[in-house]
């Protein structure tokens, strides 16, 4: 069956974004078996899941928790000029959205370059995550509409705690503890850098650190047989992009 889904009208931001995963996901992926099931079919079922669903109690009820005792003017003068402070300047930039993009592709890259399928599988995995966490997310933020304790608009959830946190169940899966060190430590850089410099509430990243952790393995749980993705193309009005299941 072939989809061919129509252009729609994505902030640019949103789509340069989006164009790393996706791209990543068209080229690396293995073409789809007879009959198998695509990741687009598991992965709702996945994040539909009881550990999913538990998952995002916890989160939840952290959230409401955090919600009630959060202060952002004590958070930043907690963090700020602690030894706390180095670490979230280097989650602030990495765990930008862009730079998450690139890592992700890289690890691709390195795979592809060296034939370590352990290498190509992780980034496929991680842009998957990503794509995933990311859109959620954003779909989030223009319904909730938080303003920022910095008082621009968009503050829940994170996007940089979604988006560290759904690719450390990802680093955890392919590289073992010492990705899960590597990971779970960047996300935890990543939540305490937005906190120092007031760019979100204490609620907006436990709610991110959920969320992405949910997606995150949701996507390494899956049995996936191949490719959902087969072309993905930016037009002017947006992303198209064509399925073949």
């Amino acid at each position: 069956m072939r989809f061919h889904a129509p252009s729609c009208g994505f902030p640019r931001v949103l789509r340069c974004v989006l164009a790393g995963p996706l791209c990543l996901l068209s080229l690396s992926a293995p073409v789809t078996a007879s009959g198998a099931e695509s990741p687009f079919r598991t992965l709702p079922r996945e994040l539909l899941s009881m550990r999913s669903l538990l998952i995002l109690a916890a989160g939840t009820g952290a959230a409401v928790a955090a919600g009630a005792v959060e202060d952002p003017e004590d958070q930043q003068a907690f963090l700020a000029g602690s030894v706390l402070d180095p670490p979230g300047d280097v989650g602030n930039a990495v765990g930008n959205p862009f730079v998450l993009t690139g890592l992700a592709a890289g690890t691709w890259l390195i795979g592809r370059a060296a034939s370590e399928d352990s290498f190509r599988r992780a980034g496929y995995d991680g842009a998957e995550a990503l794509l995933a966490s990311g859109g959620i997310a954003l779909v989030l933020k223009q319904a909730v509409d938080r303003t920022r304790p910095d008082g621009s608009r968009y503050s829940f959830p994170s996007g940089h705690a979604t988006g560290t946190f759904a690719l450390a169940p990802v680093l955890a899966h392919h590289f073992g503890w010492k990705g899960g060190v590597a990971g779970y430590g960047l996300s935890a850089a990543a939540s305490i850098g937005r906190l120092k410099d007031r760019r979100h509430f204490l609620s907006d990243v436990v709610a991110g650190a959920a969320l992405g952790t949910m997606v995150g393995t949701a996507v390494v749980a899956q049995r996936r047989s191949g490719t959902v993705l087969e072309h993905v193309a930016f037009a002017p009005g947006g992303v198209c992009f064509h399925l073949e299941f």
